[in-house]
């Protein structure tokens, strides 16, 4: 399977249905697919009609993982905290990959994935 790679950060989506309200087949399961443009090159999704496309949504790594080693994706909402004599814990919202900065770099800061938009917008709030 192919992995676009842009400087050190694989390219990999996720998508959900937003009429059926579910998720599709991840990058893995669905053989790849990338963005090219405006165009979209969907590898195994050949039983995708082109009117369902419109209901999807695209989520991107981030090129960031949590604790657990899960990829952290465009939508996510990831509790991110430190322990120890400095103690301090926030909820982030990976809107897109300008919010890296606030995930934090250093290994001190553990990141742990508490959910989506999708399936709890009530994290919103």
């Amino acid at each position: 399977m192919k992995k676009y790679e842009i400087g050190d950060r694989e390219q990999m989506f996720r998508a959900w249905d937003d009429k059926e309200k579910v998720w599709m087949l991840s990058y893995e399961e669905m053989g790849g697919f990338s963005l090219s443009g405006e165009m979209v090159m969907l590898g195994e999704w050949s039983t995708v009609s082109l009117g369902k496309l419109c209901d999807i949504i695209l989520t991107q790594y981030i090129g960031m993982k949590d604790e657990s080693g899960k990829k952290i994706y465009e939508g996510d909402f990831v509790k991110c905290y430190r322990e120890g004599d400095s103690k301090w814990e926030e909820i982030v919202f990976v809107e897109d990959i300008r919010q890296l900065p606030r995930l934090g770099g250093s290994s001190l800061i553990k990141r742990e994935i508490i959910g989506n938009i999708f399936n709890n917008p009530e994290l919103l709030k």
